[in-house]
């Protein structure tokens, strides 16, 4: 993804196991560890919007057709939050 505009370079500091996560996120994908970050967040914010939505997210089996509950705890979110 070329940089527009809007972007913005952040600095973070992230402990050695969320670097190797990134790193084989993005192997996986074919992507660069930035993109793999960029997806990850957005699917954060996805999953974010749909808990404040009291909305359900299922996984289904693709061979069995079983489906599983995310279940998303709106309290994670919070910042003041024990689970935090």
């Amino acid at each position: 993804m070329a940089m527009d505009d809007n972007t913005v370079k952040i600095s973070a500091n992230l402990s050695g196991t969320v670097v190797n996560a990134l790193k084989e996120m993005a192997g996986k994908k074919g992507v660069s560890i930035t993109e793999a970050l960029r997806q990850a967040i957005s699917h954060e914010k996805y999953f974010l919007d749909a808990a404040e939505r009291n909305e359900r997210v299922l996984l289904e089996n693709s061979k069995t057709g079983k489906l599983r509950e995310v279940v998303l705890n709106p309290a994670m979110y919070k910042p003041d939050s024990d689970l935090v």
